[in-house]
C-alpha cells in the first residue's frame, strides 16, 4: 500500500490545497516579475524592502515564500484546534486571494 492510500480524504483535500497554492504562488511570482520588468510597480512596502536587499526576482521569491509558509503553518495550527473543515476553508481562502492577485497581475500588464 502507498503512503496516499492510507491518508484520509480530508487530508489529501489539504494536500491537494496546498499544492494548489504552491502553484499559483509559483504563477504570481511570474506575473509579478514580468510586471515589474514592463514598469509597474509594487505596492508593499515589505515587498520593496525585500526588493532592494535581494533584487527585484530575490525580492518576489521571499515574499511569496513568506507568504505560503504562513498559510502552511497556519492550516497546521488550525486543523489542530479546529479540524479539517476549518483548514480546508483557510487554504481555499488563501487560493483565491493568491489567484485574484495573479489575475489582477495579468489585468494590469495588458
Amino acid at each position: 500500500m502507498s503512503i496516499e492510500q492510507n491518508l484520509p480524504t480530508s487530508r489529501k483535500i489539504q494536500l491537494g490545497g496546498i499544492a494548489l497554492l504552491v502553484a499559483l504562488g509559483g504563477a504570481d511570482i511570474a506575473t509579478t516579475y514580468l510586471g515589474l520588468q514592463q514598469g509597474l510597480s509594487e505596492g508593499s512596502p515589505l515587498a520593496h524592502h525585500l526588493m532592494d536587499n535581494f533584487g527585484m526576482l530575490g525580492g518576489v521569491i521571499g515574499l511569496d515564500s513568506i507568504a505560503i509558509a504562513s498559510v502552511i503553518t497556519a492550516s497546521e495550527v488550525i486543523h489542530r484546534r479546529f479540524g479539517f473543515a476549518a483548514t480546508n476553508l483557510v487554504i481555499g481562502v488563501a487560493n483565491a486571494v493568491a489567484a485574484d492577485n495573479v489575475i489582477n497581475n495579468l489585468h494590469l500588464m495588458l
